[in-house]
C-alpha cells in the first residue's frame, strides 16, 4: 500500500512539475528535502497533534527556495501526515521521470577506482548496449576483489573475480553432490 501512495504522489508531482516545465528541479528539490529531514522531523511533521506543522512547512519552502509544483506536494503530505513516504516519492519520481525522458541508470562497481581511459571504454560498450540516454554512477568496492559488476534495467553483469570464484564454487559444490 505504502508503495502505491508513494507513486500516486509522484504521478501528482510529475504532472505539476510538467505543466510548469520544472520537471529535473521538482525531482532534485525533493531529493535535497529528503535528505535534510531527519526521522525525527518526519514523525513531528506526521504527528496528528503538532501544531507547527503549516509554519514549518512554509519555512522549508522558503529556506529550500521551492517551486510551486514542489509546494503543493509538501502542502498534500503535511495535511495528510504522510511525509513517512518522503523517501520512496522520491524514487517513484526518479523512476517516472527516467522512463518519461528515455533515461536508464546505471551503477558501476569496481574493486579499484579505475582510470579515465577505463571508465570511457566501460561507458562506450554500456551505452552500446542499453542505449546514449544514460546515468552512471561509479563506486569502489573492495570486496569484489577484481573486475566490474554492472547493474542496470534491471539487469546485472558480474564480471568480478569474487562473482567469478562464487560461481566457481557453485559449480564444484554442485558436481561434488552429483557424485
Amino acid at each position: 500500500m505504502p508503495r502505491r501512495q508513494s507513486k500516486r504522489y509522484a504521478l501528482k508531482l510529475l504532472r505539476l512539475a510538467e505543466a510548469s516545465g520544472e520537471v529535473e528541479r521538482a525531482g532534485e528539490e525533493l531529493e535535497a528535502l529528503a535528505d535534510a529531514l531527519g526521522p525525527e522531523l518526519v514523525r513531528k511533521l506526521d504527528h496528528p497533534t503538532f501544531k507547527g506543522r503549516e509554519d514549518l512547512l512554509r519555512s522549508l519552502a522558503e529556506r529550500f527556495g521551492l517551486s510551486g509544483a514542489t509546494k503543493e506536494l509538501l502542502g498534500e503530505l503535511g495535511a495528510r501526515r504522510k511525509f513517512r513516504l518522503l523517501k520512496e516519492i522520491v524514487e517513484q519520481y526518479r523512476r517516472l521521470v527516467d522512463e518519461a525522458v528515455g533515461r536508464v541508470r546505471v551503477r558501476v562497481r569496481s574493486a579499484f577506482p579505475l582510470k579515465d581511459g577505463t571508465k570511457a571504454l566501460v561507458e562506450e560498450r554500456v551505452r552500446s548496449h542499453w542505449g546514449p540516454n544514460l546515468l552512471i554512477s561509479w563506486e569502489v568496492d573492495p570486496e569484489l576483489l577484481g573486475g566490474l559488476v554492472i547493474e542496470g534495467k534491471g539487469r546485472r553483469i558480474d564480471a568480478s573475480l569474487k562473482g567469478n570464484l562464487e560461481r566457481l564454487l557453485r559449480e564444484v559444490a554442485s558436481e561434488e553432490i552429483s557424485l
